[in-house]
């Protein structure tokens, strides 16, 4: 095993018994164990090395849908799909279970609700709209972006997050969504925001991606 993959099951292994402001860098790379030399050469803090392990989490789960659809998200078989998906996440528990309940943290559940969106209700909506093609049934999905519901309140985040700096109404989202539909529209990316940040996402490398997420949420 190389020393950056040692850090971070290291790492998980402290976060399973400790509190994460109680793992430090100087007890990670004793019970590692690396130099801290080594440890900086890779990471900046314990909270990068909780990050990297997220993305990795999280693009294990976006694998999943590739390597079943083959490109062909419409097309794929949902129900292979599904006893993939979970059978990664039976893999994986002992982690995720990690993030989600035992100190969860929102910077994670946003990543998990942001790929479950992407890979399952995206897809599941492009599949049933090429199945009900002529029947006069649509089916629209909607990636909301900022939207104000009460969520940002419950979770604090409304004066320090960007954001909900300046969040749409969920009536604004649901008149949008109800448009679309009317349409025909098979997806909507609602406001400016969530289009130009839907963009980036498939563009921008995933440092990138994790440093601007990270903005947003705090």
């Amino acid at each position: 095993m190389d020393s950056r993959s040692a850090i971070k099951v290291q790492f998980m292994k402290e976060y399973a018994r400790k509190d994460f402001p109680a793992i430090t860098v100087k007890a990670l790379c004793a019970s590692t164990p690396v130099a801290r030399t080594t440890f900086y050469s890779y990471f900046n803090n314990t909270d990068d090395v909780r990050c990297e392990i997220e993305d990795e989490l999280i693009r294990g789960l976006i694998a999943v849908s590739e390597k079943v659809s083959g490109g062909d998200m419409a097309g794929m078989d949902f129900t292979v799909f599904m006893d993939e998906t979970e059978q990664y996440i039976r893999d994986n528990w002992s982690d995720i279970y990690l993030f989600l309940v035992k100190q969860p943290n929102l910077r994670y559940i946003r990543k998990w609700k942001d790929a479950i969106k992407a890979n399952f209700f995206r897809s599941f909506s492009e599949a049933i709209t090429k199945e009900v093609k002529g029947t006069g049934v649509t089916v629209t999905a909607i990636c909301p972006g900022p939207t104000a519901t009460g969520f940002e309140k419950a979770a604090a985040m409304k004066n320090g997050s960007a954001m909900f700096r300046r969040p749409a109404s969920a009536a604004t989202v649901a008149e949008a969504g109800f448009r679309a539909m009317e349409r025909g529209k098979v997806l909507l990316y609602q406001g400016a925001f969530t289009k130009l940040a839907g963009f980036g996402e498939r563009i921008a490398p995933r440092s990138v991606t994790r440093k601007f997420a990270r903005k947003m949420n705090h």
